[in-house]
């Protein structure tokens, strides 16, 4: 039951959210660039047009006395770019995909118009390069995040994609957030945002409210060299939820694991523990008002059955002194690849640093 009133209260948020939206936050996305003609004089005063494919979103811009233009706080997604001057050719881009937080420019090139007809660039790859953004950073897409395998079925696990950078839990201490680590920081030095909100928590700094792989559209890795607009951290996690669309869409899903198909736990003296885990949910998202108004909502059911294991062997006085006659396995001399007598490791054969370091234990 919680669940679904979750559900519903993220649905009357992102309803809330839908209609428009001012200001720049971390996931939006921004497109510039210089108009020119094909000698390379700037335009001035042509017309620029982007329309978000998946929604209908239009904006629009003029460039200046220099030929430059500026579009921001677009979502993320893919757009069609229009340019149209008067006297030269239209030029447009049928597709250019806007990551999380990205600022693309484009160097659009006009001709001059003798007959009406249009300059269409397809794909639109060649005519950009990400100068606006020194950021050094990875950007882990939605076919990823719901295609890879996820243990944990935590999105934020998807951060090994990233070199240098690794997962480390999930679904643990007071909060149940997840950490990541990599490139020399703490698992604490960790910015994480949602939707351009902060997502760390006040306790230890690890990400909270993470929804399910279902709900995030993609996220970005920024490991060095980003602007003060991304926060104190060394490292940023910068997440942004999927949306609604002109297009109905929807899944239903169940993960499910049980002790019958895992291996047994090095320190379980039986069978493997008991462990049993279903993840039930749903999504679904689509127009209210067509190229205007959209709804998504996910939700997600988790009965967890789950005993672990842990080693807890202590070494006792007698091992420090290199006695293990007590052990039924043998202790092997690495010298000769043979047991040692008794299983006790002579006194000259123990590190004069284990000596050392055997009463600070």
């Amino acid at each position: 039951m919680k669940s679904v009133w979750c559900a519903l209260a993220c649905l009357g948020m992102h309803l809330a959210l839908a209609v428009t939206t001012v200001a720049q936050v971390g996931t939006e996305t921004s497109i510039s660039g210089v108009i020119t003609d094909s000698s390379g004089a700037v335009v001035p005063g042509a017309s620029v047009a982007v329309v978000q494919l998946e929604t209908g979103l239009a904006r629009t811009a003029e460039s200046d006395t220099r030929g430059s233009f500026e579009i921001w706080a677009l979502p993320i997604g893919p757009y069609e770019v229009t340019v149209a001057a008067s006297g030269f050719n239209a030029w447009k881009a049928e597709r250019i995909v806007l990551t999380v937080g990205e600022r693309r420019r484009l160097f659009p090139m006009l001709s001059i118009s003798k007959l009406t007809q249009e300059v269409t660039v397809v794909g639109g790859a060649a005519e950009s390069l990400q100068t606006d953004n020194s950021a050094v950073q990875t950007v882990v897409q939605m076919h990823q995040i719901r295609e890879l395998p996820l243990r944990t079925r935590n999105p934020v696990a998807l951060v090994g994609l990233v070199p240098g950078m690794r997962f480390i839990t999930s679904d643990s201490g007071a909060e149940r957030n997840a950490y990541v680590q990599g490139l020399g920081a703490r698992s604490n030095a960790t910015g994480f945002q949602i939707d351009g909100a902060n997502a760390n928590s006040g306790m230890d700094e690890g990400a909270m409210g993470v929804s399910n792989v279902e709900t995030i559209a993609e996220f970005s890795v920024q490991t060095s060299s980003f602007d003060a607009s991304s926060g104190r951290s060394p490292i940023q996690v910068v997440m942004a939820s999927r949306s609604g669309t002109n297009d109905i869409h929807g899944t239903v899903w169940e993960f499910f694991q049980d002790d019958a198909l895992n291996a047994r736990n090095a320190f379980a003296t039986e069978d493997p523990p008991e462990f049993e885990r279903h993840e039930v949910g749903a999504s679904l998202g689509g127009p209210i008002v067509r190229d205007r108004l959209f709804f998504f909502g996910s939700g997600q059911a988790r009965p967890l059955t789950d005993f672990r294991v842990y080693n807890q062997t202590v070494p006792t006085p007698s091992m420090f002194q290199g006695d293990f006659s007590h052990l039924g396995s043998p202790i092997i001399d690495p010298t000769t690849g043979e047991p040692f007598p008794g299983n006790r490791i002579p006194a000259d054969r123990i590190s004069p640093a284990s000596r050392f370091f055997e009463p600070h234990f």
